[in-house]
């Protein structure tokens, strides 16, 4: 027989396990972190490896720099050396060099055979260079054009994931409203065969009708399956770019007209030119070789430096005598016959440059031409498509009364549903490539900024 204060413990025990499962059931497993476009792309930009990889070329650039500046300073060298010999040139400058050296080393046969000599020599040695045919002049200009790029290539970098991410998102949001405005038209087609299924059986439909409208509503079933799998990749590549994973992220949002006006053709152009970071790199990669270009040249005149060294020799540290010496030094590169191919190869390279400059801004003007003819082609077409899809909901609406009526066929319903949804997919694919040919646009210009992405949140986000 089972004593009462066992049943008390089995009833905790059961009161226990009751509440646990209904702790489990009020907090979900993984929690889910919306996102509008513009928070997608910020997060993005935040933490990408790639970007994080360009400021470390900032700061390597920065670096270069500064080792350039640090060598026109003066370069302190200290060393020590132990040495033992009997070769009489070693043995007679060490004697002297330790103020060793007296009457019996005039000896011929101690000149000849002076026996082991031991030093312990130590110095220390300051240079500076006074003048290095403008080689660190060079130098420098070379690394604050490096810097320059580095930071140019950054700045183009965090566009161009900007632009990358906000693409991918405005697909996926295409793809949400595509799906959802399929699953209603699948639902009301769902409605209409299930109707015209009852009439089949009573004689009232014809068979080749029903089975055609059965077919046009497939269609609409692949194209929804469809639908979601573009929508399901968006959201899975806008996880990974933010660093969530896949069901941990959701993007919330709407595609809706409108949005920030765009500066005229002269003025895109104009802005490219002072933004773009490809043509800044570009000009700065000129620089860089017309710097190249009169380093060569220069090399044909002297380096001049200095330098001061204090020196200490001895043999068994009773004594320690010093000697110093002070040297200016000039030296020339005569006889280079490498000198003139090396100056006319830096000459074709800033050539190439200049050239390649000039190409890579008729290629912009192009890539601006191109991004803002599409944008406005979808701004006009959007207005047309727009009154399209509202002609096609009122067939649709026209037809199903028809329809129960008996003077229209379920084919013809079927297909009216099928035409609204086509009207209403090439409206929500237009008003996507408004946006993204906008951002294109700006991003060709180089003016894709954080200031463009609060101009263009308005237009792509719900309100909270």
């Amino acid at each position: 027989m089972q004593h009462p204060q066992d049943n008390g413990l089995i009833l905790l025990s059961m009161r226990i396990r009751l509440l646990a499962l209904m702790a489990l059931l009020a907090f979900p497993l993984g929690a889910v972190e919306q996102f509008t476009l513009v928070e997608a792309v910020r997060r993005a930009v935040a933490r990408n490896p790639g970007l994080q990889a360009a400021d470390a070329q900032v700061e390597r650039a920065r670096r270069e720099r500064s080792e350039v500046q640090a060598s026109r300073f003066p370069r302190f060298e200290a060393g020590s050396s132990f040495t033992r010999g009997d070769s009489p040139v070693y043995a007679f400058g060490s004697l002297l060099d330790q103020r060793n050296f007296g009457q019996a080393n005039f000896d011929i046969g101690t000149l000849n055979h002076p026996g082991y000599v031991t030093n312990f020599k130590s110095y220390l040695q300051v240079g500076v260079p006074l003048f290095t045919g403008f080689e660190i002049q060079s130098a420098q200009k070379m690394a604050e054009l490096g810097l320059s790029q580095a930071e140019s290539a950054a700045t183009g970098a965090r566009q161009d994931m900007r632009l990358g991410v906000l693409e991918a998102g405005l697909q996926t949001l295409q793809a949400q409203e595509l799906r959802n405005m399929l699953d209603e038209r699948i639902r009301a087609s769902q409605e209409e065969i299930q109707s015209a299924e009852r009439l089949r059986a009573k004689g009232l439909v014809l068979g080749s009708d029903f089975f055609a409208a059965q077919a046009v509503l497939s269609g609409l079933q692949a194209w929804r399956v469809q639908a979601d799998k573009m929508a399901e990749a968006g959201r899975d590549s806008l996880a990974i770019l933010v660093g969530l994973s896949p069901a941990g992220f959701q993007l919330r949002g709407t595609l809706r007209a409108g949005g920030p006006a765009l500066p005229s053709e002269n003025e895109l152009r104009g802005m490219a030119r002072q933004n773009r970071s490809d043509l800044r790199s570009a000009r700065l990669q000129v620089q860089q070789s017309e710097v190249a270009l009169f380093q060569e040249k220069s090399t044909i005149l002297p380096r001049v430096d200095a330098m001061a060294q204090a020196e200490t020799n001895t043999e068994n540290f009773s004594s320690n005598p010093s000697s110093r010496l002070l040297m200016v030094r000039a030296r020339w590169a005569l006889g280079d016959p490498a000198y003139t191919a090396r100056r006319k190869k830096a000459a074709a390279a800033f050539r190439a440059g200049r050239q390649q400059q000039e190409a890579l801004e008729e290629k912009v003007q192009i890539e601006i031409l191109q991004a803002l003819r599409r944008y406005e082609g979808a701004r006009d077409a959007l207005p047309l498509l727009e009154g399209t899809a509202e002609q096609a909901r009122k067939s649709l609406d026209l037809f199903r009364p028809l329809y129960r009526e008996g003077r229209q066929s379920i084919l013809d319903v079927l297909r009216a549903e099928e035409a609204l949804a086509r009207a209403e997919s090439l409206r929500l694919e237009t008003l996507a490539q408004l946006h993204i040919q906008r951002a294109k646009t700006l991003a060709a210009a180089g003016i894709l900024d954080e200031g463009a992405l609060g101009a263009l949140s308005a237009a792509l986000e719900k309100p909270r």
